[in-house]
């Protein structure tokens, strides 16, 4: 059994990421993060419970405001897949020092991000909310809400990119109680300050806050006590050409992908409360946090699969590279598959959790819900070869996935499919273009498959251990 209690030192690390056995390690890996993101998922869908029992108008609130949020979690992303796939290839090369580099950079920036953007949308607070299409009657809850989040922003970028580089590095179980943390201390204070201080939508917010800089503490404090492999330290910013390449190349087709979401989220919300209402918008919040419970388990193998990949491509040991694939895209498609065979029988119970006195709620949600999981099985597929372009360096085939996903079908979709079919149009779009998206995705993984084994076969090495040149 793999232990990360202690502190394992990086030759350590290397040795376990590059000879256990890749079920063993990924699983390892990907059991904590499961736990923790499922763990998270249910305190958001808690939380989300907490501020429909305010009324529809609030929930729906919510909805708004997160597109503002993706935003914020898109530049943190950047910075944090960068920095997490270049950290990851070089610890599997043997350089700890450019890693620690990379790293303290990717958090030095992240912070200096989180509160630009925090504060200019903290000044165009209302117009921000009228443009993510909120109604007159969820506006002042949507600015309330919003305000008191985005104060944290700056944290919250931080802990992206803290949680990513320590999870990218193999220590999967720090990583996770720093974001378990955040979620615990989130639901316990949701019900404290949105019922017993009465303070309503502000209370959510300030819960979400406060939680969020907790969950930073305790990342940074693992950093502090040397408890991670890699280091943090302000004189090991380095914006150089070699590591703001890799930060910025590797990182923008995620920064693609969760721009193109928060755009996406804006179109999905005003499709829906133009056809639908604060009913229609209500009921897409409520299904969309039901379903991310199913892409975190995704997400927790991807995260599982993504540091044994770039450890053993930076290592140059191919053969795991390919089996840790495969284990991932076969374990991930079998325990999805049984997860969402329960969730499209029992939808109506699902969603009557969220609104048992709403017949109409429970009718709209439970559709939007049977539709979104009868795409679920394509996401694996689409998540984990993601995760291999990115582990493995590859930033065009990474960005094609992105585009192509949120930007290339799914625009298109929302803006046709309502105008030809109504609400059914806005509740197909997204499934849709994600069923595209992973017709899209099987060449393009296909070709990296081929070109692993191409350098395999040569000898190639895939990534230098570089050296800091002042």
């Amino acid at each position: 059994m793999i232990k990360q209690d202690r502190r394992i030192e990086p030759a350590e690390r290397h040795h376990m990421m590059t000879n256990e056995p890749v079920g063993k390690l990924i699983v390892s890996l990907a059991l904590p993060t499961i736990f923790s993101m499922l763990v998270s998922s249910l305190y958001s869908m808690a939380d989300t419970y907490f501020v429909s029992k305010i009324d529809i108008s609030a929930t729906a609130a919510v909805g708004v405001a997160f597109p503002l949020f993706i935003i914020i979690q898109a530049i943190s992303m950047m910075l944090s897949m960068g920095a997490g796939s270049f950290s990851a290839r070089l610890l599997g090369a043997g350089n700890v020092d450019m890693a620690n580099r990379t790293v303290s950079t990717a958090f030095i920036l992240s912070v200096s991000c989180g509160t630009i953007i925090g504060l200019f949308s903290i000044i165009f607070i209302e117009p921000l909310m009228l443009l993510l299409g909120a109604t007159p009657t969820s506006l002042q809850y949507a600015v309330d809400y919003a305000f008191w989040v985005i104060i944290a922003s700056p944290f919250f970028s931080a802990s992206f990119v803290l949680n990513a580089t320590i999870r990218q590095e193999g220590s999967a179980k720090l990583a996770s109680i720093g974001m378990l943390s955040g979620s615990i201390i989130n639901v316990i204070l949701d019900p404290i300050f949105i019922f017993i201080l009465d303070l309503g939508i502000v209370g959510a917010a300030l819960a979400t806050s406060i939680s969020q800089i907790i969950s930073f503490l305790i990342l940074f404090y693992f950093v502090l006590r040397k408890k991670t492999v890699t280091r943090i330290k302000l004189s090991f910013f380095t914006p150089n050409k070699i590591i703001l390449k890799e930060i910025f190349g590797m990182g923008t087709p995620a920064f693609f992908q969760q721009g193109l979401q928060s755009l996406s989220g804006i179109l999905l919300n005003n499709g829906a409360s133009f056809y639908g209402g604060d009913l229609a918008l209500g009921s897409m919040q409520i299904t969309h946090r039901i379903i991310m419970i199913i892409v975190q388990v995704i997400l927790g193998f991807s995260n599982g699969f993504s540091p044994v990949c770039g450890y053993n491509y930076g290592a140059g040991k191919f053969e795991r590279v390919k089996e840790s694939f495969k284990f991932s895209q076969k374990t991930g498609i079998f325990v999805t598959t049984i997860i969402i065979t329960t969730g499209i029988l029992f939808a109506p119970q699902i969603i009557s959790l969220f609104g048992k006195d709403n017949p109409d709620l429970i009718d709209i949600g439970s559709t939007i819900l049977r539709i979104q999981f009868s795409i679920l099985p394509f996401m694996v597929f689409i998540i984990i070869s993601n995760s291999l372009f990115q582990a493995c360096g590859k930033p065009i085939k990474a960005a094609i996935m992105s585009l192509t996903r949120q930007g290339l079908f799914f625009i298109p979709l929302i803006i046709i499919l309502p105008r030809l079919f109504g609400l059914d149009g806005v509740i197909i779009a997204q499934p849709l273009a994600n069923f595209i998206s992973f017709l899209v995705s099987v060449p393009l993984t296909i070709s990296m498959l081929h070109e692993i084994n191409r350098i395999q076969k040569s000898g190639e090495v895939p990534i230098y251990p570089y050296s800091y040149d002042k």
